[in-house]
């Protein structure tokens, strides 16, 4: 921004100010959309990526599923290539028994619990000293990387504390059923209770010979993809009767899911389209009064020698320098935001694509400014301004 660019930035202050606050906050609205967005599909992403094409999920209280009856029973029915569920695993840590979830790679991979600090798991390799495990802020003062003693089968199992969750953060392991909730969402819920929540990777419970049962009140059924649809209605009506009908085909648990996630985003979109649209009327309105109060000014440079092309230079100096005083109170707002959000335990999630999300609209929003600065000189011609101003 040249010199003359920034005078007349100067000169504007006042609007150019308003105009910058009034672009942060919507670009803060923006972000934390996105933050939402970000957090709800990062609860559905596990479901998704199992890759489940034909099976049926099973609702309820269902912990008979590995027991013989439930076991033969399955074994009558065709074409059951898996059954995904969240394991509990019977373990003492450090002389307490918290409730010990293990995850199986399609939930670690694909899903992170709300950490206050540490990380989360990495890639399980058996070959480490200790196994991996994630806490809740309720099971003790640790702190990452502080390693703990285990106690499971009769065996000493050597522990690292990776990452610290939230207070009150979800794990996905939900312990009741909810009939009019047959979602993802009904996959997660908080299980700190008294003695906390401890988190390991299946990985590690299988290689170590642990017995697990099954910890999660639902579970997820996925047929063999050859398998014909007179078996999957056949095999459906068996699991209706089985479960007491607190399933329902993994199509439509999936269509109910992605129903829940679009009604938790759709609130939001019309706030921020009619934030942006207010933000393009500010900006055309600014754009335009901007210009014809520094018209004077440009008469006075089309004397001296000066062009349009010039003047306009000058003009867009004067948005870009509105751009990015926005971009500096944005920055500082999204940090007071995560802070606050952070002390109430609000999910407001400040990662690259939040920031990406902002600097394509102050970008978007920057170059409509201009082009309105554009039209506005474009209204009048040089000698028209010098005849106005009687020059």
């Amino acid at each position: 921004m040249n010199k003359l660019g920034f005078q007349d930035f100067l000169r504007h202050i006042w609007r150019n100010l308003f105009v910058a606050f009034l672009l942060a906050i919507i670009c803060i609205l923006v972000s934390c959309m996105y933050s939402i967005y970000s957090y709800e599909y990062g609860r559905y992403k596990p479901i998704e990526k199992i890759g489940i094409k034909n099976g049926y999920y099973v609702g309820g209280d269902n912990t008979d599923l590995l027991n013989l009856s439930f076991e033969e029973e399955l074994a009558k029915l065709e074409g059951i290539e898996d059954i995904y569920y969240i394991n509990n695993v019977s373990m003492s840590i450090d002389d307490k028994y918290p409730c010990v979830l293990a995850y199986e790679s399609w939930v670690w991979e694909n899903w992170e619990a709300r950490l206050k600090s540490g990380t989360w798991f990495s890639e399980y390799n058996k070959n480490d000293r200790c196994i991996q495990i994630v806490i809740s802020s309720n099971f003790g003062d640790y702190k990452p990387g502080d390693e703990l003693v285990a106690v499971a089968d009769n065996k000493m199992i050597r522990c690292v504390v990776k990452g610290i969750m939230q207070p009150g953060a979800e794990v996905l392991c939900s312990e009741s059923y909810t009939a009019d909730d047959q979602t993802y969402n009904s996959f997660y819920s908080n299980m700190e209770g008294e003695g906390g929540v401890v988190l390991m990777q299946q990985e590690a419970a299988d290689d170590l010979e642990l017995m697990c049962l099954q910890g999660s009140s639902w579970s997820l059924i996925k047929y063999e993809e050859e398998l014909s649809d007179e078996k999957v209605l056949a095999n459906q009506k068996r699991l209706v009767y089985l479960t007491a009908a607190m399933g329902l085909p993994y199509d439509s648990f999936v269509e109910n899911s992605k129903d829940y996630l679009y009604e938790k985003i759709a609130v939001y979109i019309p706030m921020i389209v009619s934030g942006i649209v207010l933000a393009m009327i500010a900006l055309l309105t600014v754009a335009f009064i901007n210009v014809k109060t520094g018209s004077r000014n440009y008469s006075i440079f089309y004397l001296v020698g000066a062009n349009r092309k010039e003047c306009f230079k000058i003009a867009s100096g004067n948005a870009i320098g509105t751009i990015l005083l926005s971009a500096m109170f944005f920055l500082a707002g999204e940090q007071l935001v995560a802070r606050y959000a952070k002390k109430a335990n609000i999910v407001f999630n400040l990662n690259m694509g939040s920031k990406l999300l902002a600097l394509g609209l102050y970008i978007v929003l920057g170059i409509f400014m201009i082009v309105c600065m554009k039209l506005a000189m474009k209204k009048n011609s040089p000698m028209e301004v010098l005849r106005e101003h009687k020059i």
